[in-house]
């Protein structure tokens, strides 16, 4: 879904190398588009409790 709304924005890849929680559950291809995501605030991580 990341993907989806980066492109559909037009954003650009703004923070490479962004370090999340999970990010060995997302796939190759979606990495950067899921950094965007959380540089321009649109994802967030949530705490696990």
């Amino acid at each position: 879904m990341a993907a989806m709304v980066v492109k559909a924005f037009e954003l650009k890849h703004e923070q490479p190398n962004a370090k999340f929680n999970d990010q060995d559950k997302v796939s190759k291809w979606a990495v950067k588009s899921v950094e965007t995501a959380i540089a321009q605030g649109i994802l967030s991580e949530r705490l696990q409790q």
